[in-house]
């Protein structure tokens, strides 16, 4: 019997090691097989690396033409953003030859295989120039031009305004001496000459899409403006009983506006004196409307309905030969009151749209562009 267990026991540490030498061997093959995967990688990333330098290194020749290309652009744009004062866009390109200079001392030191293209200043376009793609430059210059027009027809109106004037006053005083007012009229013309320069110049930079816009600033600039009531139409009057000093309950207000062969009644009434402060209109006809400074508004005050009536309290007129050169005029109407005794007024307002006759004319300000200044082609090397 102890034979048979000896015998087992031998066999089953015969067994043992058959396995762990099975074990070591598949442990053995593992290794084998992760070194293959390792290489394998090694390999893969050789390539990779391979692949990026052909994509981004150029020769020796190669690289020096362009880093050569690269800082000459440079160097012209920041002598040229230098002379403009251009300041923003001067530290840029200087930052930028920086960055060139840098791969050029590595060219040298032989290192051109370590310079990254990528990573330099792009080509220099005109939009890096301008700070505008093509399209946007050109809108900017053209709302330039317009603002100068605008200027160039509102410095016309007003030089032609003046020129009026002075032929008036030469009429009037029989005198035909021009040259005493040439000062007066010179501000505008030598204004108007100033713009056509302003606006050929500027009409010749859009030929360039180098050429940057032109700097201007906004300025206000007197002028003269046509005072005109635009919420009234054309051949009307507004009329409005601004105050009444008759303290009696429910007044009427009966205006009249008396002319040849021209007679028109309008009657304001109410419970009370709030009732009547409010603007009506009277529209004519155009020879109405001219007529009409030599008109008068017949104003009665009573409490009837009708201007016949024989209880009217009191009556007064206002003239509206005012309105040849103003677009309103305010009145204190006095009433000849039929007993005499009371001291009543009518407040009366009167607007047109603009003066029958003259035009008038109140102090405004508008703007107006002024150039600093119209930049040269840019030229560049490169």
């Amino acid at each position: 019997m102890g034979v048979v267990c000896c015998q087992t026991v031998k066999e089953k540490k015969g067994n043992d090691s058959s396995d762990n030498h099975k074990k070591n061997k598949k442990h053995k093959n593992v290794s084998i097989v992760k070194s293959e995967s390792d290489i394998q990688d090694s390999n893969i990333s050789k390539k990779s690396d391979k692949t990026k330098v052909v994509l981004n290194k150029k020769s020796k020749e190669e690289t020096k033409i362009i880093l050569e290309s690269l800082f000459n652009s440079y160097y012209s744009a920041k002598t040229y953003f230098n002379k403009n004062e251009l300041k923003e866009k001067e530290v840029d390109a200087i930052h930028c030859l920086k960055k060139i200079n840098k791969a050029k001392e590595m060219l040298e030191e032989g290192k051109h295989h370590k310079i990254n293209l990528a990573e330099l200043p792009k080509k220099i376009n005109s939009e890096y120039i301008t700070g505008y793609t093509p399209e946007e430059r050109k809108k900017k210059i053209n709302e330039i031009i317009t603002k100068l027009k605008e200027d160039e027809k509102e410095t016309r109106k007003i030089l032609n305004q003046k020129m009026e004037e002075v032929k008036k006053i030469l009429i009037k005083t029989k005198n035909k001496d021009m040259d005493k007012y040439r000062p007066y009229l010179d501000v505008e013309k030598n204004h108007l000459t100033a713009i056509s320069k302003d606006i050929k110049a500027i009409e010749k930079t859009l030929l360039d899409d180098y050429i940057p816009v032109p700097s201007f600033i906004y300025e206000q600039k007197p002028c003269k403006k046509e005072k005109v009531n635009k919420d009234i139409e054309e051949n009307t009057l507004e009329i409005k009983v601004c105050g009444l000093t008759y303290t009696k309950s429910n007044p009427i207000v009966y205006l009249v506006i008396r002319g040849d062969n021209f007679n028109v009644t309008k009657e304001i009434k109410g419970k009370n004196q709030d009732d009547i402060y409010s603007a009506f209109t009277w529209n004519f006809s155009n020879e109405q409307f001219k007529n009409l400074i030599k008109y008068k508004i017949e104003i009665a005050l009573g409490r009837t309905y009708s201007i016949k009536s024989t209880k009217i309290k009191g009556r007064g007129e206002l003239v509206l030969r005012k309105l040849k050169s103003s677009s309103s005029m305010e009145e204190l109407v006095k009433l000849k009151m039929e007993s005499g005794k009371e001291d009543t007024s009518i407040d009366i307002e009167i607007k047109l749209r603009s003066p029958i006759i003259d035009k008038e004319y109140e102090e405004d300000f508008r703007d107006v562009i002024k150039l600093i200044k119209i930049y040269p082609k840019f030229k560049f090397d490169g």
